[in-house]
C-alpha cells in the first residue's frame, strides 16, 4: 500500500488506501501501534482507508488544537462530519467505522 496525504492549514493526515471491492471500512489505529494492524481485513470485497494518528508517521496536528476536554464533544457529531469529509475525499456512500 501507498500512503497519500492530505493538507489542510497546519493540519497533515497521512492514509492509506487498499482494494476496490463495495463495502468501506475506515480504520484508525491505536497509540503506539500502526495501520498494519488491519491489514488482515484487505479482501475483494472491501475497500480499506487506514488513518494515521495525528503525531504518528507523517501525520502532523498543531498541540494547541487538541482537545482539551474530549469526552465533552458529542460523538454522534463528530462522527457524522468524520464521514462526511472522507465521503468527499474517496468518494465513499456506505462505510463501516
Amino acid at each position: 500500500m501507498k500512503s497519500k496525504i492530505i493538507t489542510k492549514g497546519d493540519i497533515q493526515i497521512e492514509y492509506y488506501t487498499s482494494g476496490s471491492g463495495t463495502e468501506n471500512i475506515i480504520c484508525m489505529h491505536g497509540h503506539g501501534r500502526t495501520v498494519d494492524d488491519f491489514i488482515f481485513l484487505n479482501d475483494t470485497d472491501h475497500k480499506l482507508i487506514l488513518i494515521v494518528l495525528p503525531h504518528h508517521g507523517n501525520s502532523k496536528f498543531p498541540i494547541e488544537k487538541i482537545e482539551k476536554d474530549p469526552l465533552s464533544i458529542i460523538r454522534d457529531s463528530a462522527t457524522d462530519s468524520s464521514l462526511k469529509f472522507w465521503k468527499e475525499i474517496e468518494g465513499l456512500e456506505e462505510s463501516i467505522l
